[in-house]
């Protein structure tokens, strides 16, 4: 996958949806995961000056942020791996 279109931010099609995804710097991946509920990734985009030798790897959980997941595709049958490919 071709890391540079999200260095200002993208989406990815998942399952359930585009899904917002930022990717900075460079070096051995790091998934940053915000908190919640309702949060974004903004808040954590500091931590690049913290760890500058990590490529630090920003989305927006289901529902949350710039995400544009059909909320109606999501319920209690979906499963984690169909939360983990979200990343």
């Amino acid at each position: 996958m071709d890391f540079k279109k999200f260095q200002n931010g993208d989406f990815i099609h998942t399952e359930t949806g585009p899904t917002f995804i930022k990717i900075i710097g460079q070096g051995p991946p790091l998934i940053m995961i915000h908190g919640g509920p309702g949060l974004d990734h903004a808040y954590l985009k500091s931590l690049v000056e913290l760890i500058p030798s990590r490529t630090l790897m920003f989305y927006d959980q289901i529902g949350c942020g710039q995400d544009q997941t059909d909320l109606n595709k999501v319920n209690s049958d979906t499963t984690i791996h169909q939360l983990n490919d979200e990343c």
